[in-house]
């Protein structure tokens, strides 16, 4: 499956928020190993992200859409939407934007809302120092 973007539209506030992505990623690296990032894994979150942005229809005034890093494990990310109503209204943009994450959870919480949230591993690669002992 493949899905086509209109090379003419713009992106710009993806390629924005990518940035301010990045720049966030790199500040949060102080593991005392030495890692890079997943320079493929990032721009397949990256995206996911586009695509659930484009793909789903989201009701009432809080909802939202985050990317972010986790503080608990650096080398997984995950997109988070949450909402009162989260319709899918482009299954193409929708299942691609799944199928580039390694797991999706759906959560209802008590007071109405829905939460859609993809994870992503791999995103940093450890360096292997050689021993030198």
């Amino acid at each position: 499956m493949s899905v086509e973007i209109d090379k003419d539209e713009d992106f710009s506030e993806e390629e924005e928020w990518f940035q301010e992505f990045m720049k966030a990623m790199n500040e949060k690296l102080i593991s005392p190993s030495i890692s890079l990032l997943n320079q493929r894994r990032l721009m397949q979150m990256q995206q996911a992200y586009t695509m659930i942005k484009r793909g789903l229809q989201i009701y009432g005034g809080n909802a939202s859409i985050t990317c972010e890093q986790l503080e608990i494990e650096p080398d997984m990310g995950a997109i988070v939407v949450e909402g009162l109503d989260i319709t899918v209204n482009d299954t193409e943009y929708f299942t691609k934007a799944v199928s580039l994450s390694d797991t999706m959870g759906v959560y209802p919480f008590r007071d109405g809302q829905v939460m859609l949230e993809l994870t992503f591993n791999g995103l940093l690669t450890p360096i292997e120092w050689g021993d030198n002992t």
